[in-house]
């Protein structure tokens, strides 16, 4: 299923729901609310109206990212319903448990339509990762010189190159001398 859907370039989760939306003829509304411990960082509730998407506001964007596409999972997945009400009703207390048709909240792995969705989400994730990559041009940056030592360190005891010393000893390209450099 990852493979067929069709990702925004450069991937967006935002845009991908609103072409989830578009498609599935019913709107996708994004819940920005505060993180609470021992409750889900991400909330799929249904309604006949629509669906709403919680997510956790004060978590870092890779985070949300993760979270907005695992609930787009559980979309694609149509999954029912089988989280308790009460994490819906205690973020949106103006919603009536009557409206709601499904709820579907992350705190484990147990249940398999989250194991499902959590792999799924992965899957795109990683296809939009490597779509991002591709259409960068160049190799990307070089590494900080900071860790090519830490690297060098790591793998042989020793550091790396020095900033005026090639990887091979020899001279620097611009032919500046080399200073001597003590341990």
């Amino acid at each position: 299923m990852a493979e067929q859907l069709e990702l925004p370039s450069p991937f967006d989760p935002v845009v991908l729901l609103e072409r989830l939306a578009a498609r599935r003829g019913r709107p996708i509304e994004l819940l920005p609310v505060p993180a609470r411990p021992h409750a889900p960082c991400g909330l799929l509730v249904s309604t006949l109206e629509a669906d709403y998407i919680l997510y956790a506001a004060d978590t870092g964007a890779l985070h949300q990212r993760h979270i907005l596409v695992h609930e787009i999972a559980h979309l694609l997945l149509d999954h029912a319903g089988s989280a308790p009400l009460a994490p819906a009703a205690a973020l949106l207390p103006s919603l009536s448990p009557a409206l709601v048709q499904r709820v579907l909240g992350r705190t484990s792995y147990d249940e398999p339509q989250e194991r499902e969705a959590e792999l799924l989400a992965s899957l795109i994730l990683n296809r939009a990762d490597r779509a991002d990559a591709a259409d960068r041009p160049g190799p990307g940056p070089a590494p900080a010189r900071g860790s090519l030592d830490a690297l060098g360190l790591l793998l042989g005891g020793g550091r790396g190159p020095g900033p005026a010393e090639e990887p091979d000893g020899g001279e620097p390209e611009d032919g500046a001398p080399q200073e001597e450099q003590r341990p």
